[in-house]
């Protein structure tokens, strides 16, 4: 259970670090495609969560092409 409260701090700064932005979605959509903004893009500096290794590399490997070469996770 000693993990837990390093669990609670990285959501914690997550939360803080993150940005989201509203975009223009790709696909049909109708009149209104690529005239409003039609989906969220949500991005974290996932080095700023500063995580340990383990938990990075293990983050890096789930998000696959979802992460940056910067290291910025990217949720559309």
């Amino acid at each position: 259970m000693g993990r837990m409260p390093d669990a609670v701090a990285a959501i914690e700064r997550a939360q803080a670090l993150a940005s989201e932005s509203f975009i223009t979605a790709s696909g049909p959509g109708g009149q209104n495609v690529n005239k409003v903004a039609t989906a969220v893009q949500l991005r974290l500096d996932v080095f700023a969560l500063r995580l340990p290794p383990e938990v990075f590399h293990r983050l890096k490997d789930l998000a696959g092409s979802r992460m940056t070469a910067r290291g910025e996770l990217v949720l559309t």
